[in-house]
């Protein structure tokens, strides 16, 4: 089976909380929801376990890790480490009972002093015919430039999602054949300092040539161009009447279905397709990008 390589250096713990109404300077009383690991890397990592592919996890890890080892080992992801000086971080998403979302996010501890060498090591053994992801931000001594040159000449999948490696990219380009960016609207406008989609895509060819991305844009769904320019808008279906949705993460699930329909051989705009399912099935979960597979395998055979 093709092992899927995700690196996601800056983990956290996740817990969902829930208010009547989040009023800054109040003091607001909450109702403790669910808990459990999380970070972009982690979230992703576990999706593609869910969906039955291998997946090994390229993951920082702070001094209390001995928790987090158990919770890879609960969603049977193999793990490499990247010692941190410091304790894992937590990120608290409140949600107000109109459905608005908040998310408070601590800063990580930095990285310990042979992380860097480490992840370029086990970057570099990753057998060439495998799948790449790099999700989110790096832990204080990372360093973005090192990391991409170690993408040169890859031809599967490079998934970059990550806003500091997109911004080295863009700076410093490399031939990598495999290589997708993957941000969301927000990001995108950041990194390029365009406002539109047609803006950011342009922007990204003209400094990148025959590249493929895709864009994360909520409500509005997504969009994808491949190598050649030819694009797609992949919409999100009508909620389920009632449901409770759980955007935090999304994303994450949307790389995994990538990823997934890659090693599965679909064309890219299929693999974004399933990208696209993977991540509105996930909003229906409290966590970050938890899925259920059973439902994931029989909508992707209805849309088939």
């Amino acid at each position: 089976m093709t092992q899927i390589m995700v690196v996601g250096a800056n983990p956290a713990w996740q817990k969902v909380v829930r208010c009547e109404r989040l009023v800054p300077g109040e003091v607001v009383r909450v109702k403790k929801g669910q808990a459990g690991a999380a970070g972009k890397g982690f979230n992703c990592a576990q999706a593609v376990s869910t969906l039955g592919e291998c997946a090994l996890l390229v993951t920082g890890i702070g001094i209390d890790g001995d928790s987090w080892r158990a919770a890879c080992r609960d969603q049977r992801l193999e793990v490499f480490e990247l010692p941190l000086a410091g304790e894992i971080r937590t990120a608290t998403t409140v949600v107000d009972a109109d459905g608005t979302v908040t998310e408070i996010v601590e800063e990580g501890p930095p990285a310990a002093a042979w992380s860097q060498e480490a992840l370029e090591e086990r970057m570099s053994a990753h057998p060439a015919g495998s799948p790449i992801a790099l999700c989110g931000t790096f832990p204080e001594g990372f360093d973005p430039a090192r990391i991409v040159s170690r993408l040169e000449s890859r031809a599967a999948m490079v998934l970059v999602d990550s806003i500091p490696l997109a911004r080295q990219i863009l700076q410093t380009p490399v031939p990598c054949p495999g290589l997708v960016l993957k941000l969301n609207f927000t990001e995108w406008k950041s990194v390029t300092q365009h406002w539109t989609v047609d803006g950011v895509f342009s922007e990204v060819r003209k400094r990148l040539g025959d590249v493929r991305m895709v864009l994360t844009a909520g409500s509005d769904g997504a969009y994808a161009e491949d190598e050649t320019g030819r694009r797609r808008h992949f919409p999100v279906a009508p909620a389920v009447h009632g449901a409770q949705l759980h955007p935090i993460g999304a994303g994450d699930a949307f790389t995994a279905g990538i990823l997934v329909g890659e090693v599965r051989e679909l064309p890219f705009f299929e693999c974004c397709s399933f990208g696209s399912l993977t991540a509105q099935l996930s909003c229906r979960q409290p966590l970050p990008s938890r899925l259920v597979r059973a439902e994931v395998d029989r909508l992707w055979a209805e849309l088939a």
